[in-house]
């Protein structure tokens, strides 16, 4: 089946992170005569995996089938645009793994103290990876099209070492940070998850493996979290490779729903994790870079573990130019000209 999917991602930045061409604290160079365009290759995915409550590694993992995006973006305004457009899957691709069909937006604010992200995605069609069954070479998966999820998520951090850190050094290229240097981060999350399907999620057999007393068609949570942790620049020259990790409890009011309609509610603590990389090179007019940025929530439901996983991958290569005419304001600055240069409403 032919299908056309559109990413769009939005990173914005405040008044106080306005970009200008000179070092701050020794450490950080910004630009504020400056515009940047560049092309991007994306792939997010949201999946999730069942265990047995006492068991580290994941029984079952249910993984969308989704393609790769391509597209543009744009930093003008002292704000920063990407459109992306998913790359058609090979018929070959969806005989192995079936077909995914998803919506998925991320807006992201990053200033040079806080971040803060807000995350939709829905998928519906998964395949399943079971840890006891080998699948040969060439042989379809198990797929599972009756299977829909859908996160919704904001979630935030303070960077404590602000003046000779930038975490957006590594990630939207707005800073360039000279030396290399770390901070501490306080990061926190509010998110729900849902799952449905219109069969039992999981069959006869693996319900004995997990050791389930009840099968379910529904399950969701809603995941409250403030996680601790540290992110570190590692910058040779103008190469910079970082490592972000936040690791904290999370609060989980969780339900599913079984096999005879009857709803089961509980409130669990269990941990929440947000793993970020980037390796990337970073001029005064070229940059670029790949990044990975995973979210995980898990949860414990009576006899097992259930976790969301929310993982994105970007590589972009991009250039700075000099700004000119209207793009020499900031966003905050057009909002007062448009307004005063509107016509005024006619009067009766």
């Amino acid at each position: 089946m032919r299908r056309i999917a559109i990413c769009a991602c939005l990173l914005l930045t405040t008044g106080a992170t306005t970009l200008y061409a000179q070092q701050e604290g020794g450490n950080i160079v910004t630009y504020k005569d400056k515009f940047f365009i560049w092309p991007v290759i994306k792939q997010r995915a949201l999946s999730f995996d069942i265990r047995p409550a006492n068991q580290q590694s994941p029984l079952l993992q249910y993984k969308p089938n989704r393609p790769v995006s391509m597209g543009v973006g744009v930093y003008a305004f002292d704000v920063s645009f990407e459109l992306a457009f998913a790359v058609p899957l090979a018929a070959s691709q969806e005989e192995l793994y079936g077909n995914t069909t998803s919506r998925d937006l991320q807006i992201n604010l990053i200033s040079r103290r806080f971040g803060a992200d807000a995350m939709y995605q829905r998928y519906q069609g998964f395949y399943l990876s079971d840890s006891r069954i080998k699948i040969p070479g060439g042989q379809p998966f198990p797929q599972r099209a009756d299977v829909r999820t859908s996160l919704q998520s904001v979630s935030g951090f303070y960077v404590f070492n602000h003046k000779r850190f930038s975490l957006r050094s590594a990630y939207t290229f707005a800073d360039r940070q000279l030396t290399s240097a770390g901070s501490f981060l306080l990061a926190g999350t509010l998110s729900d998850f849902q799952l449905n399907a219109d069969n039992a999620v999981v069959s006869q057999d693996q319900q004995q493996s997990i050791g389930l007393s009840r099968r379910f068609t529904e399950l969701g949570y809603q995941t409250l979290s403030i996680a601790p942790g540290f992110s570190y620049n590692l910058v040779y020259r103008k190469f910079l490779f970082n490592v972000t990790a936040s690791f904290g409890p999370a609060n989980h009011w969780t339900h599913y729903r079984d096999l005879t309609g009857t709803e089961h509610y509980d409130i669990a603590v269990n941990s929440f994790a947000d793993i970020r990389l980037a390796l990337g090179y970073n001029s005064d007019h070229l940059f670029g870079g790949i990044t990975y940025g995973g979210q995980s929530r898990r949860a414990k439901m009576n006899e097992m573990q259930f976790a969301n996983v929310s993982t994105s991958v970007r590589v972009v290569i991009g250039y700075r130019f000099r700004e000119f005419g209207v793009l020499k304001h900031s966003v905050w600055e057009l909002v007062p000209i448009l307004l005063k240069t509107a016509p005024p409403a006619a009067t009766k």
